[in-house]
């Protein structure tokens, strides 16, 4: 069954309840009005209420409604946390170390790397380089699936038989691989400090990085040394495919792998950088200490405003408008959709006025569709590379009523305007195109309605 076909119905009967409820104006007209609901374009960073004060290690979302981060008390020792995003909420969902760790020395290393809501793994790290633990989730509870002599610092899974975490002891570097049935040694590079992050690519292609500019590389036979064009310590590492992939790290650097070797790329901020994530080739973000925030739009990295000033440590994308970063004070962001929003130069005119309209947070590059009065007058409106837009509405044809103005391109936004007979004639103001507002669909009769309190 196509249950589209019945969403306007839906629609109708919610939209005349919630104006019931709210004792609102139900306008009648010639024409039936289209029924648009609210939506959401471009982003922006906002807190969300943490249930800790922890510094907050990794984050990593399964769904809008599920996701997963771990954190630690201090560094000198205390207490570990695991939290759940639950869709509304972030609650503490438990403790990382497990009885058979010494849980007198904190973790401050970790990761998290979800497959399913049902399959995940997390890896933590403690500061001496001498502990570590592989813990797992089944959709119910996470356990200790693993501990070892040395410090785990990051995962990555390629499915649920190959994945690869990535440690040190203090004098190198180990990898470990699973196999769909158990975690294995894999190999050591001693004196090759690439612990720091990890991402694969395939079973046969990928990449870790660490201190002093260090990289490294798997061809599916072995791991190797690649050239680096820095010294400064690599902290996070994020590829697109195999021949475009960015890593970041102290002192602000950025480099960006060509294919052929990794370059090193302006960069708006000297501040350390700790957590990188590309959503695709033109759309990426990093975040850093002191709350630092950048974003890459496919041709340059820029500074944006973040909320918080706190160290941020890692950040995620569930989608172009679905991002989360946490850090230090048991700091947690959120990126959603900004609203939306049609404004008018006027509110009222009589016939034969000009009304101005402005368009903000809609897709950039896009097109608009605007409704009047549930008439569709054009679906092809430009929007401009901010996801802005301007257009004029000429009322000369227009009857005297209340007219309802939609502009919609999944974001929508609607605003409003009146043509009264003894309201102001008003010149055209502005420029950009001009659609003219036909007779016959102004809403002239009104309905009110009480407002029922519950």
């Amino acid at each position: 069954m196509n249950n589209r076909r019945f969403l306007p119905f839906t629609f109708l009967f919610l939209t005349l309840a919630l104006a019931i409820q709210l004792g609102v104006v139900i306008a009648e007209a010639n024409t039936s009005p289209a029924i648009i609901s609210g939506t959401q374009s471009t982003g922006t960073w906002s807190p969300v209420t943490s249930p800790t004060y922890f510094t907050l290690l990794s984050v990593e979302m399964v769904s809008a409604n599920d996701g997963w981060a771990i954190g630690t008390e201090t560094f000198t020792g205390g207490d570990n946390i695991i939290l759940n995003w639950d869709g509304t909420q972030w609650l503490n969902a438990g403790t990382i170390i497990s009885p058979t760790v010494d849980n007198s020395t904190t973790v401050i290393y970790g990761d998290i790397a979800m497959l399913s809501p049902t399959d995940g793994w997390l890896v933590a790290g403690t500061f001496t380089f001498e502990q570590g633990i592989i813990m797992r989730w089944n959709g119910v509870a996470w356990t200790e699936f693993m501990t070892t002599a040395n410090a785990l610092v990051a995962i990555d899974m390629i499915s649920a038989s190959d994945g690869w975490a990535v440690a040190s002891d203090g004098f190198g570097t180990i990898f470990y691989r699973w196999d769909g049935t158990a975690w294995q040694w894999a190999a050591g590079l001693f004196q090759i400090y690439a612990f720091s992050d990890i991402d694969m690519i395939s079973n046969t292609d990928g990449w870790a990085i660490g201190l002093g500019g260090q990289i490294v590389r798997w061809n599916g036979n072995a791991w190797s040394a690649a050239s680096s064009p820095v010294t400064m310590s690599l902290n996070s590492i994020s590829m697109v495919s195999t021949t475009d992939g960015w890593i970041v790290g102290d002192g602000g650097v950025i480099l960006r792998w060509s294919g052929n070797s990794w370059v090193q790329v302006a960069s708006p901020v000297t501040t350390k950088l700790n957590s990188i994530k590309m959503i695709s080739p033109t759309e990426g973000w990093a975040v850093g200490d002191n709350g630092v925030i950048l974003h890459w739009d496919g041709n340059t990295w820029t500074d944006v405003t973040s909320p918080t000033v706190w160290e941020l440590r890692s950040v995620t994308f569930i989608s172009e408008f679905d991002g989360w970063a946490v850090g230090s004070g048991g700091t947690i962001l959120h990126y959603a959709p900004a609203a939306a929003t049609l404004t008018s130069n006027y509110t009222t005119g009589q016939s034969g006025s000009f009304f101005t309209f402005t368009g903000s947070n809609f897709p950039a590059n896009g097109t608009a569709t605007i409704i009047v009065n549930g008439v569709t007058l054009t679906n092809t409106l430009a929007i401009d590379n901010s996801g802005g837009f301007v257009l004029l509405l000429n009322t000369s044809q227009a009857d005297a009523g209340y007219y309802s103005v939609t502009a919609t391109t999944n974001p929508s936004a609607t605003t409003s305007f009146t043509v009264d007979p003894n309201a102001p004639l008003r010149p055209q103001e502005g420029s950009g195109p001009i659609l003219n507002v036909p007779g016959g669909i102004a809403f002239t009769q009104f309905i009110y309605l009480p407002l029922v309190q519950k």
